[in-house]
Parts: structure tokens; C-alpha cells; sequence
């Protein structure tokens, strides 16, 4: 194709318009000379194969005396030159060679290649071919391959050639495109928690970088497992709408139905044709609630007069929901220290779950007391659990405290009588069962006795009153008496 030369020919004064001659050979036999006329500015020329064309074009008015000519060159390619793919990173240009494979010149040819929309820096492979002809004269086919490509990219590949001794230089003959073949992905990037619920969150991620996708990404698998519990490995899909090679938008995954304060580890994988893709990784960690089960296997001993140790058993490490920090035990006394009150104990162990048991000693409380434990509970930073059942325990007897309002009476010379009260209700401490009194004349009769004092009564505490009388006396003589309460301390 051309364009007309620069000037005015009206129709009217030429009705015949420009006639235009085009002459051609080629290089390899230039007194084989071919002409085509045509009034046209375009013309379809059938030519060989593989072969270097210098041609010519001049315009006529007067269908004779053809003027300048302008000229140039150009090769014709062959249908035999094909790309294919080998791998993802890698494609063969395979060719025949130019005509002039037999004759005494060097072509060099120059393979140029650069991808359409990624790898689009072009890159050469250039080399020198002489005389390399088949058994049979033919020109020798060649093939190259081009190698540490990127993967899924289409490559636009042309080969010129240069035959400095014909003074063809650079001369374009074949053009050829493919693509690489997809491999798996490399992994998803900026993996990032969000609505992090005690059974749920979400995880957003962005592709992995353009030049490391490797293909069309269709989908990511989603792979997660709880580290403490639910420890089944469980698989998702998240689909991709878009079909933009290179994938630029951003994916949200969210997960439900988890256990409360337990790690995750989420992997999450680019799949393209190839397969899947390398994985991406993030430990997301739910929120706590309030435990959900009550201690279990509560107890409650007595090792001192004013001690109750309470005991239990964690219960399962899915139910606790949380890092328990304390729990706490309620507890009301009969027949004193009547008024509810409730201790707590700090847990002190970062082990999470909590396992096997723990005990609390409750102190300050009454001697052989009863007291109701009800209930012991569970805390963690998010509330507190149920209650476990109500358990019973009793305080140990302690010594008595003294008996109160020693009175004499029905004195004679040789004999009296000492009425007294038991102590107080509160310091009697243990069941009374009975008591011991010790008495010594101070002139007389020095030796010390001791007599006992039965008590009938079951009854605690103990309120009535006992007296003993003592015989058998020296006169007009002072007598020391003391009386202790026995109980089982």
C-alpha cells in the first residue's frame, strides 16, 4: 500500500487519473524482474516463501513515462513459524530459515519477545546462521527456546532478519503470540482479623502480587483448626467474581459456629488451573463468655476448729470459656455466724484450660459449727458461671472457755454446794459432755481432789445449769474450787 504523490490532478484533464507500476525481485536472482501496473493505491502480490523482496513504485499520468520511484524492502515470512508453550516459565520459536540458507551470506536473525500486560520488557536472543542446509538442500529448521518466563502471560514474539552482504537490515518476516501455561499461586497476602466474636471472625486478604498469581485465580481455599478444642481440620471455599488477570480485589472469609477462647490457625490458598496455590497462615484467637458449666465434685473438710477446706474438680476445658482468675464460695453457718458471706480466692495458674483440681480454705470461722456451702462459681474476665450443688461440713470442737456464774450455797461447817453456768453459746466450742471440778483447802485438808459433773443434755450449746456439792470438809477452812468444761477437744 502507498499514498498518492503530492500534487493536483483533476479528473477533467486526466480522466484516466495516475496509473501506478510496481516492480519486484528478489534478492537472491535480481534480473528476474516482475511488474504489476494498477490504479489503485493497494496491490496483492502472490509471492514465495521465505524470501528477502526489493520492490519499487512509480506514477504515471499518461500511462507511459512512469517518473521516480520510491523503494524499499521487505520478507515474507512462513506459515511454518509457531511458538509452544513448554512449560509456565517457558516456549520454543520454532522457523524455517530464509532462502539463502545455501548461499555464501550470513543471516543473522534477532528473536524479540516481551509479554502483553505483565514481563512486558522486551528481551532478544540474536543469532548467526550460515550455510545450514538439510540432506535434501532444503533450508535446516530452527527453534529456540525462550526461557525464565513469567508464568500465564501471553508473549508477542517477532524475528527480523539482518543480511549485511544484500544490505537487508532488521527486516521483520514472522510474528508470532502465545501464553505460558499456569503453576500454582503464590500465597494470599495482608491476612488480617476482624469481628472477632467469641464464636466467630472474619479474616480479609488481598491476592498475592500480580507477577506471583500465576494464573486466573478462580477461588481460595480456606483451610482452619482449633488448637484447644474443635481440633477437626475444617475446609472452606471463597469464590472469585471477578475474571481480571491479574486479580486485584480483596476477599473476606468469616468463620462461625467456633468455641469460645480457642486459637485458630487459618490457612488460606490461591487456586488457578494448576492447582492450589502456597499458603498464607494467621492465628486468630476468639473472644471469652462466661463459663458455661459449675465446678464439679465439690467438697468440703474440716481440719481445725476455724478451717473448712472446699475442694472441686475443673470442669471440661470447652465450658470454661475463658482464663478463669477466681472463683468464689458461699457459705452459711448454724447455729452461729448465721449471716451468708462469700470468700473468693484468686486463681493464680495461666494454664489454659484448667485442669484436674483445686482447693480454698475458708478461715475465721466458729468452732464445731455447721456451715451450708452454697454455691462455689467460676470467674473469668467475662462473668461468672452456674453454681454447683450445696455441700455441708462442720468445724472441729476447741477447748471450752471457762463455765460462768460460779455460786455458793447450803454451806455447814463440813460441806457446800456450787451452783454454775456453762459458758457462753458462742464459746462453748464443742458438744459439753461434762465437767471437772478441782478443789484444795488453803489451811487445811491441802491436798487437791477432782469430781466430775455429769451433763444429761444433748442439747448444743448447752444451757442449763449444774451444781456440785462437796463433804466431807474441814472447819472454818477456805477453799479454793475451779470448774472446766470437757467437750471432745
Amino acid at each position: 500500500t502507498w499514498t498518492a504523490p503530492v500534487g493536483i490532478y483533476p479528473t477533467e484533464v486526466f480522466p484516466a487519473g495516475l496509473q501506478y507500476q510496481v516492480t519486484y525481485r528478489t534478492l537472491q536472482n535480481l534480473s528476474d524482474v516482475q511488474t504489476q501496473t494498477t490504479n489503485e493505491t493497494i496491490l496483492q502480490i502472490n509471492l514465495s516463501q521465505n524470501d528477502v523482496y526489493i520492490y519499487s513504485i512509480a506514477a504515471s499520468i499518461f500511462n507511459s513515462n512512469f517518473g521516480q520511484t520510491a523503494v524499499s524492502t521487505f520478507a515474507t515470512g512462513t506459515e511454518d513459524t509457531t511458538a509452544t508453550t513448554i512449560n509456565s516459565t517457558a516456549i520454543t520459536v520454532s522457523f524455517r530459515q530464509l532462502q539463502y540458507c545455501s548461499a555464501d551470506v550470513t543471516v543473522q536473525y534477532d528473536l524479540a519477545y516481551a509479554g502483553v500486560e505483565l514481563d512486558t520488557t522486551v528481551r532478544n536472543v540474536v543469532f548467526n546462521i550460515t550455510n545450514q542446509t538439510t540432506s535434501g538442500g532444503s533450508c535446516e529448521p530452527q527453534s529456540v527456546d525462550l526461557t525464565g518466563l513469567e508464568e500465564y502471560v501471553n508473549y508477542m514474539i517477532s524475528l527480523s532478519v539482518t543480511i549485511t552482504e544484500l544490505g537487508v537490515n532488521d527486516l521483520l518476516i514472522a510474528e508470532v503470540m502465545n501464553e505460558t501455561f499456569q503453576a500454582v499461586s503464590a500465597a494470599p497476602q495482608n491476612l488480617t482479623s476482624e469481628n472477632i466474636t467469641s464464636t466467630s471472625f472474619c479474616v480479609t486478604f488481598i491476592p498475592p502480587t500480580n507477577n506471583t498469581q500465576n494464573g486466573q485465580i478462580t477461588s481460595y481455599t480456606v483451610t482452619y483448626q482449633g488448637e484447644l478444642f474443635n481440633t477437626t481440620e475444617y475446609n472452606t471455599n471463597v469464590s472469585v467474581s471477578s475474571v481480571v488477570y491479574p486479580l486485584t480485589e480483596s476477599s473476606i472469609v468469616c468463620l462461625s459456629d467456633l468455641e469460645e477462647y480457642n486459637n485458630y490457625d487459618v490457612s488460606i490458598r490461591a487456586n488457578n488451573g494448576a492447582g492450589e496455590g502456597d499458603a498464607a497462615t494467621i492465628t486468630v484467637q476468639t473472644l471469652e463468655t462466661a463459663p458455661v458449666a459449675a465446678p464439679q465434685n465439690v467438697n468440703a473438710t474440716s481440719n481445725t476448729a476455724t478451717t473448712i477446706t472446699v475442694c472441686f474438680e475443673f470442669p471440661e476445658g470447652s465450658t470454661q470459656n475463658g482464663q478463669l482468675t477466681s472463683f468464689n464460695v458461699t457459705l452459711v453457718g448454724t447455729p452461729f455466724d448465721t449471716e451468708s458471706q462469700t470468700i473468693s480466692f484468686n486463681i493464680t495458674s495461666i494454664e489454659y484450660p484448667m485442669n484436674g483440681s483445686l482447693c480454698g480454705d475458708v478461715t475465721n470461722l466458729e468452732e464445731f459449727n455447721d456451715y451450708n456451702i452454697t454455691p462455689v462459681i467460676l470467674i473469668n474476665a467475662a462473668g461468672s458461671g452456674p453454681s454447683s450443688p450445696s455441700v455441708q461440713a462442720q468445724t472441729l470442737q476447741a477447748v471450752s472457755t471457762a463455765p460462768q456464774n460460779l455460786s455458793s450455797e447450803n454451806i455447814t461447817s463440813t460441806s457446800f454446794c456450787v451452783t454454775f453456768d456453762p459458758p457462753s453459746n458462742i464459746t462453748q466450742n464443742g458438744q459439753i459432755t461434762s465437767y471437772t471440778v478441782t478443789y484444795q483447802g488453803e489451811l487445811f485438808n491441802t491436798t487437791e481432789y477432782n469430781t466430775n459433773v455429769s451433763v444429761s443434755s444433748v442439747v448444743y450449746p448447752l444451757t442449763e445449769s449444774s451444781i456440785v456439792c462437796l463433804s466431807d470438809l474441814e472447819e472454818y477452812n477456805n477453799y479454793d474450787v475451779s470448774i472446766r468444761a470437757n467437750n471432745g477437744a
